[in-house]
């Protein structure tokens, strides 16, 4: 007869390496879908569907390359919004051009997103065409549509032709860890209420 000591041993060992295989197939099951996810990332990013040009109450830019910024105000000039929303670090037009282009000093995407929508509450607006760059865009879909409630988003991506090789790969693999992390942020914050 086996002694109960023994037989406890037995199934903790045992637990334990069930345990041990699960979180390695877990991990090796994470990587691959990470590794899947940074080639469809690109194809993504380059699969952005035309914008309509249909009119919105505002336009929000998420600054970053000048392009972004030529493009927005090329927008606004065309009269596709009667305001414009310039979110972040932007060195074109000053605050007191225009009482139609507002600004703020939002440093990352996520406060982009809180920034703007402030904004959007103060003016009463419901509907915005978001222009940003096209491999910036899919991270700030999640935090608009994380942040921006009942407001319909019309997305411009702008694509930035003067990134190539290398400088392209990099600036690849950083949106991506971002986008993944943004991804998550928003997922444990609906998961979080619940625990």
């Amino acid at each position: 007869m086996v002694a109960p000591h023994t037989m406890t041993q037995a199934i903790k060992i045992l637990v334990t390496q069930w345990i041990r295989s699960a979180l390695r197939w877990m991990i090796a099951l994470g990587l691959v879908t990470l590794g899947a996810g940074l080639i469809v990332f690109p194809i993504m990013i380059g699969q952005t569907p035309t914008p309509s040009w249909k009119k919105t109450d505002a336009i929000v830019i998420f600054t970053g390359e000048i392009d972004r910024e030529k493009m927005a105000i090329a927008l606004y000039r065309l009269g596709l919004a009667p305001k414009l929303h310039i979110s972040g670090r932007y060195h074109g037009f000053r605050p007191g051009k225009s009482p139609f282009i507002t600004f703020d000093t939002a440093e990352t995407t996520e406060k982009n997103a809180l920034l703007s929508y402030d904004w959007m509450v103060k003016n009463h607006i419901r509907s915005v065409r978001l222009v940003t760059s096209d491999y910036h865009m899919p991270r700030c879909l999640i935090w608009a549509s994380q942040h921006w409630k009942n407001v319909e988003i019309i997305p411009h991506p702008i694509v930035i032709k003067k990134y190539t090789g290398s400088r392209f790969v990099t600036i690849i693999l950083l949106e991506y860890y971002r986008y993944i992390y943004a991804i998550l942020r928003v997922a444990w914050a609906k998961v979080y209420p619940l625990l």
